[in-house]
């Protein structure tokens, strides 16, 4: 907004704050392992804290997507209806991607635009390594989003979408010589809930191309 020299500072427009209500929940687990086996495999604890790392990942994983299935619901049955859906209504978002289902990943990897281009093309900026549309894909399990065999995918932005207000993470290691053995343990307090409901849409891919 222009002003005049030393006027009043005007008021900054289209600025607002949601409230959302949320309860955290305590997300923990450990693993034992005896003085033998460490002793015997060196590389043991390594292997089981990546392991447990892991698990921490695919807990975190699970409570986003149970955010990103409550998205605005599109179903669409070919690639026209896939562009419509990418292209409009999400243009305030300029950090879209895509979270896919393994089925929907696997109807619209041999899909092509009208010019005879694949969709998904290969980008090393993408976790999954391909784009669709221009936007990073990042693929989940089918039960993540759905069943298995459905085809489901999120568009728009996840950092939008999704709100994490509180998060407390972790990772601790201790030694029980009453037992001879050495436990690792994780833990998160976190919840996950909706933020922006206008950041993205839950789309379902029918049958057609």
């Amino acid at each position: 907004v222009t002003t005049a020299e030393m006027a009043e500072n005007p008021e900054v427009t289209g600025f607002s704050l949601l409230e959302r209500d949320y309860k955290l929940a305590t997300y923990r687990g450990a693993l034992a392992l005896s003085k033998e086996i460490i002793s015997d495999a060196p590389n043991v604890k390594e292997l089981v804290a990546t392991y447990i790392q892991e698990a921490k990942n695919a807990t975190e994983e699970a409570g986003i997507a149970g955010v990103l299935k409550q998205a605005q619901a599109v179903t669409v049955a070919d690639v026209k209806g896939l562009k419509q859906a990418f292209n409009t209504g999400l243009s305030n978002y300029k950090d879209k991607m895509w979270v896919v289902s393994e089925s929907f990943y696997n109807a619209v990897d041999t899909l092509q635009d009208a010019n005879g281009r694949f969709l998904l093309q290969d980008s090393i900026a993408s976790a999954s390594g391909q784009t669709l549309f221009g936007a990073p894909i990042i693929v989940v399990p089918d039960t993540e989003l759905g069943a298995d065999g459905e085809m489901h995918a999120f568009i728009g932005s996840i950092k939008q979408f999704v709100a994490v207000p509180y998060k407390d993470d972790v990772s601790v290691a201790w030694i029980r010589n009453e037992n001879f053995e050495e436990v690792l343990a994780v833990a998160i307090r976190e919840a996950f809930i909706l933020g922006d409901s206008d950041a993205g849409k839950f789309i379902t891919f029918g049958a057609g191309k």
